[in-house]
């Protein structure tokens, strides 16, 4: 479970260092909130990729996605609006971007 934990300590440590945190960072450290349904904070952590000006990629996108998907408080709209955004930024969602959906689906009873 700590995974997460551990994620944000290397990103800090990142800056502390100097070193500049890229897209792949932020992508491991949202994937790391997935496994402990921690939603709001991929969606921090994808909020805070956007803001040091790096481009999300599908696999941004994806683990967002997933990670929010697990998260209860989170429901299945905020989804559907991500996945518009992904191709408003003309990022073709694909086969591991609808799984992720499908988990919405299933708890809040659209499937």
């Amino acid at each position: 479970g700590g995974e997460w934990q551990t994620a944000l300590a290397l990103l800090d440590e990142m800056d502390q260092r100097s070193v500049p945190r890229d897209v792949v960072a932020y992508n491991a450290a949202i994937s790391a909130c997935e496994g402990a349904g921690n939603g709001r904070l991929a969606v921090g952590l994808f909020n805070g990729m956007e803001a040091e000006s790096l481009q999300p990629t599908v696999v941004s996108y994806n683990a967002v996605l997933a990670a929010c998907s697990q998260d209860a408080s989170i429901n299945l709209d905020y989804g559907l609006a991500l996945v518009r955004s992904m191709e408003s930024e003309q990022l073709a969602p694909n086969t591991v971007t609808f799984n992720s959906l499908l988990p919405w689906c299933a708890k809040d009873g659209s499937w």
